[in-house]
């Protein structure tokens, strides 16, 4: 008996999207490295803040208000 496990990949296989390599963050007198797998110009410590939505919808606008 064979000792692995013959077969095919993932039929949707699709390798990881890969950018420049020795790319340089942007700010000031940072010199880190960028990974090539990091699609962002910054590093991660000079990258600008962003916070998700955690719950919730935006309100729609132009409604009617409630009547008492």
């Amino acid at each position: 008996m064979s000792d692995f496990i013959k077969g095919n990949k993932y039929p949707n296989y699709k390798p990881s999207t890969t950018y420049s390599s020795g790319r340089v963050c942007i700010h000031k007198e940072c010199t880190t490295v960028i990974s090539k797998y990091n699609k962002y110009r910054y590093c991660n410590n000079h990258k600008p803040k962003t916070y998700p939505r955690i719950k919730g919808r935006n309100a729609p606008t132009g409604l009617q208000e409630p009547t008492e």
